[in-house]
Parts: C-alpha cells; sequence; structure tokens
C-alpha cells in the first residue's frame, strides 16, 4: 500500500502572538499529523485544512504537516514563521547521586512577564529514575488556585499543571531563579555507577501531546525554552545506605532477596 499524498499550499502565517496554518489536502486523510521544531504539536481530523498554534516557541518556528491514512504517512509539508514572544526559560538542574538515592529536585524558571500558570512534561528512563511526589514547598507558587502532577511511571514521564484565576491578581512573579514546584524522586537500586541519567523537558510528550506553555499576558500560552536536568551516579561510599541493599554488598540482587528470608 503505498502512503497518501503530501498536502500542498502550506502556509504559515503569524497572528498577533499564535501561527496560523492553512493548506489543501490531496487526500482522504483518516488524521493529520502537525509538528514544530522536531516534535509532535497535534494529531488533528483529516478532514481539516487549517490549525492554530496558540504557543508558539520564540524565534524560529519551523512546522511539519503530514496526512495519515491506514496507518501509512504522507511526505512531510514543511513553512517557517518567526514569532516575537515573551522569553522565557524552564530548567531542571545538574545532580549527582548513587543508586537507591532520594532526590529533592527543583524546577526552576526564568520568566520574563509575571506569570498565571503553566504546563510542563519531563521524561526520564523509569528503569534508572522514578518520581514518588510533586509539591509546591518552598516554591514560588503558593497560593496557586488548580496544582496537578500526573506519573506515568511504566513510561516515564510526569505531566506537571499549574493555573492562578485569570480574575485573580495573584501570580508568580517576574524574574530569575523562580521556582516552579519540587520533584521528589529517586534514582532505582539497579542503575550502575557511571551512568548519565537525563531529566528531560521535551517540548511536547505523552499521548494526548502534553505541551510545555507558560501562560502570561491575562492567559496567552508561551512555549518556553528549556533545559535538561542531569544526575550523576556515583558509587556509594563504604557503608551507605542504599534502597534495597539488604545484605549490604552495595549492589541489588538475588542475593538481598535471600538476606531477607
Amino acid at each position: 500500500i503505498a502512503p497518501p499524498q503530501p498536502v500542498t499550499s502550506l502556509n504559515c502565517a503569524v497572528a498577533g502572538e499564535s501561527v496560523e496554518l492553512t493548506w489543501q489536502n490531496n487526500s482522504d486523510y483518516a488524521s493529520i499529523e502537525i509538528a514544530r521544531n522536531g516534535s509532535i504539536l497535534a494529531n488533528i481530523v483529516g478532514d481539516s485544512s487549517g490549525f492554530i498554534d496558540t504557543s508558539p516557541e520564540p524565534g524560529l518556528n519551523q512546522y511539519e504537516v503530514r496526512g495519515v491514512l491506514l496507518g501509512l504517512s504522507s511526505a512531510a509539508s514543511s513553512c517557517s514563521s518567526e514569532v516575537s514572544v515573551p522569553v522565557n526559560l524552564v530548567s531542571l538542574p545538574s545532580l549527582d547521586a548513587t543508586p537507591g538515592e532520594g532526590l529533592e529536585i527543583p524546577l526552576s524558571a526564568v520568566l520574563e512577564l509575571p506569570t498565571e500558570g503553566f504546563s510542563i512534561p519531563i521524561s526520564y528512563d523509569p528503569l534508572l529514575f522514578a518520581v514518588d511526589a510533586v509539591d509546591l514547598q518552598d516554591a514560588d507558587t503558593a497560593g496557586a488556585d488548580f496544582f496537578m502532577a500526573e506519573t506515568d511511571g511504566v513510561s516515564g514521564l510526569t505531566s506537571i499543571f499549574l493555573i492562578f484565576d485569570s480574575e485573580d491578581i495573584q501570580h508568580i512573579p517576574a524574574g530569575n531563579n523562580r521556582v516552579l514546584c519540587r520533584i521528589l524522586g529517586h534514582v532505582t537500586p539497579t542503575t550502575p555507577a557511571g551512568t548519565s541519567l537525563i531529566l528531560s523537558l521535551p517540548a511536547t510528550a505523552g499521548l494526548p501531546p502534553i505541551s510545555a506553555v507558560i501562560v502570561q499576558n491575562n492567559g496567552a500560552g508561551y512555549s518556553p525554552s528549556r533545559t535538561d536536568g542531569q544526575i550523576a551516579v556515583n558509587s556509594a561510599p563504604a557503608g551507605a545506605f542504599i534502597r534495597g541493599d539488604a545484605n549490604g554488598d552495595t549492589t541489588i540482587d538475588l542475593a538481598d532477596a535471600i538476606s531477607v528470608l
């Protein structure tokens, strides 16, 4: 079976702080996939001939549109658009840890404007790291009207959502080193020493896709720049506690279960 023909006449146009995409369909697609800067942004119904990106990234945005039919994707049609929006940066730190060690990891931001909310996905290898909880302790987000963190421990994805009431004068102040939340997690006990573990801040992740968005200017959404976190996993010092190491040999294996028995 041949893939469907690609869409044609794709056009990107800046509309205020959004980007409007329009195109012509060349087949009866089952769905249409839209990607921005290499990450899937949305999957929409197959007879659509337009899409509005309400939270483009600052600077150049490269879009690709593919028609999908019977599980096959067409070749990509592409266009690009330069957008001037507030510049925000969300980041996770670089840390050292040992196998089994628990960590408190701040999710921080540089915010150009007072901020009314955000959605941030964080992805990681679930065989190497696990998220236990997310909270607002010591964060600059106290008083938020809505806060939720959803973790899929199988795929290694934690999505964090926070919002202040749009009619409320409260917000996250603009500035550097604003702490958005605290992530409580641990390196899995079986992670080998010498591992470099990445906590990724993708533009979009999950199904349905969750996008990294900073909400400012009375409800407008902006895609922030992002700096991934990194955990360097080192050997535990002699005598140190390692979660799951029941026999104290600094490794996690069948012998630990036997020692418990």
